[in-house]
């Protein structure tokens, strides 16, 4: 029979190995592509493969965000989350994670994703006028964001504030 210390030393160090291995392979997997089917958390955030992150080079409308045509509010990060899914459920979804080089958004997590279709989902996301080019972090859909406000799609049609306005302003 095995002294006692010796069984919970054991057992100590198997929990303690299970542990780091939840916390380490998810972190070794971030610095690789993903490939997996989407799960839609929001107008610009994703989670595949057990990561989750928001799409690099864009912002979408918070959930509680109201927007407006012709005085009348609609619910345009709703509409986002939608437009989304769509895009994501056009097969599996290929990331791969982006650093971000502002401090201030470094807690979270970024990816350029594509759907089965080949569609960089960004890229659409703001071609549909529905969420921000988010040109602080990449110039790559400023163009894309200039035509659908050119063309008044989505929240172009009306008054929208910019998602980062909206988190920062005062609520009462």
């Amino acid at each position: 029979m095995e002294p006692l210390r010796a069984v919970s030393f054991r057992v100590s160090r198997c929990r303690l190995l299970a542990a780091a291995a939840i916390v380490l392979i998810p972190a070794l997997a971030w610095g690789q592509e993903l490939k997996g089917e989407g799960q839609v958390l929001g107008g610009d955030a994703l989670a595949v493969g057990g990561a989750r992150f928001q799409l690099w080079g864009i912002d979408a409308p918070e959930a509680n965000q109201p927007c407006f045509i012709d005085g009348v509010g609609w619910e345009c990060g709703a509409a986002a989350a939608r437009k989304l899914a769509e895009l994501a459920s056009l097969g599996p979804l290929t990331c791969v994670p982006r650093a971000d080089p502002d401090r201030t958004r470094r807690a979270l997590r970024f990816a350029w994703c594509r759907n089965g279709a080949g569609d960089d989902l960004a890229l659409e996301m703001v071609k549909s006028g529905l969420v921000y080019a988010l040109r602080a972090q990449t110039m790559d859909y400023a163009a894309a964001e200039d035509a659908a406000r050119a063309a008044r799609l989505g929240m172009f049609r009306g008054v929208s504030m910019p998602p980062w306005e909206f988190r920062d302003a005062p609520r009462n």
